[in-house]
């Protein structure tokens, strides 16, 4: 039977995602055989993009950031200056502090490196996130093959943020979140991607 993609209005004011660059998108996703590492804190293993698609309930949460706490390579003035790079931290947070209410695999994708964001010394586990795991976008693949929108902070490129959902039927949905993203916003977002999935 072939998939539905499925694409949500809410919040689409504030990307420049319409609804056919949201269908493409999760079209490519499901369909991609790009190999990818996914890192988390005990590690890193290889898979194929297109089948985390269709594992189940997941979340892909694509984002310009976050950074590790203290960095001293965060380019905070230049950061602060940008809306769209702000609320990463808030998004993931209420990700991670309602996984068992979502009941589904959380990744995040940004353009740190693997080795950033892996093991106890990294991202996921410094932040908090040791039940999500990421890939690494630092050589622009995914963004180019999927058509993802980036922008600039102190002349490097970061994801813009957007979220695509699966339900356990292979079903895509693209949800957008405006930035800066507040807590209040990020609640919102877990609630429309629970609703997606009880739909």
């Amino acid at each position: 039977m072939k998939k539905l993609i499925i694409v949500s209005f809410l919040m689409m004011a504030f990307s420049g995602y319409s609804m056919n660059m949201a269908a493409k998108l999760v079209h490519s996703i499901r369909s991609s055989k790009t190999p990818v590492t996914i890192n988390s804190v005990k590690g890193f293993r290889a898979a194929e993009l297109g089948s985390l698609a269709r594992s189940g309930r997941v979340v892909i949460a694509f984002t310009p950031g976050p950074w590790k706490p203290e960095d001293p390579l965060f380019p905070r003035t230049a950061w602060m200056a940008n809306p769209k790079a702000l609320g990463c931290t808030p998004e993931l947070n209420a990700l991670m502090d309602n996984i068992a209410y979502l009941n589904a695999k959380i990744y995040n994708v940004n353009t740190h490196s693997d080795e950033y964001q892996r093991g106890e010394e990294g991202l996921l586990s410094l932040k908090g996130y040791r039940d999500m795991e990421s890939i690494s976008d630092a050589q622009g693949t995914l963004q180019s093959e999927l058509g993802l929108e980036s922008f600039a902070v102190a002349s490097n490129q970061y994801l813009a943020r957007v979220t695509v959902a699966f339900n356990d039927q292979g079903e895509g949905r693209v949800f957008q979140l405006k930035s800066p993203v507040t807590p209040e916003d990020a609640v919102t977002h877990v609630r429309e991607i629970r609703q997606f999935f009880d739909e």
